[in-house]
């Protein structure tokens, strides 16, 4: 217990002794002279209205900054400001710029630039600003519902973009994507907003960045119909016998357009590029505009070339 009292005893005395040691070796420290680097925002200002960057440039430099350690700690603390570049004669072509020591900001006269660490100099690539009108590409894929179809063709609304940016890059563009998307199991119109992709290339966007994606949908109705199967490509001296001969489709579309169906608006074809021998294929079935195959029996037939 005496011990804990002597440690204790006149604590705030010694805890002040304590604070005032450590400010006097705080200040004896920092008015040292040190060195230390820190990093400078980096920007191109003033760039002629009809140029591009087609690079990205360093968005930072490394500085090496000599001073005493109070001065050094306050830059620490501070916001540094961006050395930025008059860009106002910058040609379109490749330019090296070399930075110098003297283009840093400092907030004290006490500060000194000693060295530019990285990058020391840099290269700015300037190109003549294009804009071209370009068609949208769907990526979006609706798949109706089981009785449902997609009545003509989705629209994107507009159909075309500006797309501007650096030449070199925007004369190559024809087209630009949406996002990929899947629509599953659609019973009804659809109106979406759509994301673009960017084009390749630096500084190179689209205008709008989202177009809007329409398509009509509707319930379907549903027929059963017999069809004859013919073989393609035959071999004109070769005896060819299909079994079954017939198959039976189930067909979904609109009301009208099942009603007046007939069995020489669909075609059912095996491929017979096989010369000779036994086998089993899949026909392949030609459907009309608008008609959409929901079932096949049998899916497979028999076919002996000799």
């Amino acid at each position: 217990m005496k011990m804990w009292k002597r440690i204790f005893e006149d604590i705030w005395l010694k805890l002040g002794a304590v604070f005032l040691a450590l400010l006097l070796w705080f200040h004896v420290t920092t008015d040292r002279s040190y060195e230390h680097a820190f990093f400078y925002p980096l920007e191109i200002t003033n760039i002629p209205d009809n140029l591009l960057l087609y690079e990205e440039i360093p968005d930072k430099v490394r500085v090496l900054v000599q001073g005493k350690g109070k001065t050094l700690v306050r830059l620490f603390l501070s916001q540094k400001e961006a050395l930025k570049i008059d860009g106002s004669k910058l040609k379109a072509r490749e330019t090296t710029y070399q930075i110098n020591p003297e283009e840093i900001s400092l907030p004290s006269e006490n500060l000194k630039v000693v060295e530019i660490l990285s990058p020391e100099e840099f290269i700015i690539k300037l190109d003549y600003l294009m804009q071209k009108k370009v068609a949208v590409v769907s990526q979006v894929v609706i798949q109706p519902d089981e009785d449902f179809l997609l009545l003509g063709e989705a629209k994107l609304q507009p159909p075309e973009v500006v797309v501007e940016g650096p030449r070199r890059f925007v004369r190559l563009i024809n087209s630009v994507l949406t996002e990929p998307k899947v629509l599953e199991g659609m019973r009804e119109p659809v109106s979406q907003t759509v994301e673009l992709l960017k084009p390749e290339g630096f500084n190179v966007k689209c205008q709008p960045e989202k177009v809007n994606f329409f398509a009509n949908l509707q319930k379907g109705v549903r027929r059963e119909i017999i069809v004859k199967i013919n073989g393609s490509n035959p071999d004109p001296g070769k005896r060819v016998r299909i079994l079954p001969e017939h198959l039976t489709l189930t067909l979904l579309g609109e009301e009208a357009r099942m009603e007046s169906l007939t069995q020489e608006d669909v075609k059912a074809r095996v491929d017979l590029s096989r010369l000779q021998g036994k086998f089993r294929s899949a026909p392949k079935i030609e459907l009309p505009p608008q008609v959409k195959l929901v079932k096949v029996a049998p899916d497979s037939v028999e076919v002996e070339i000799n």
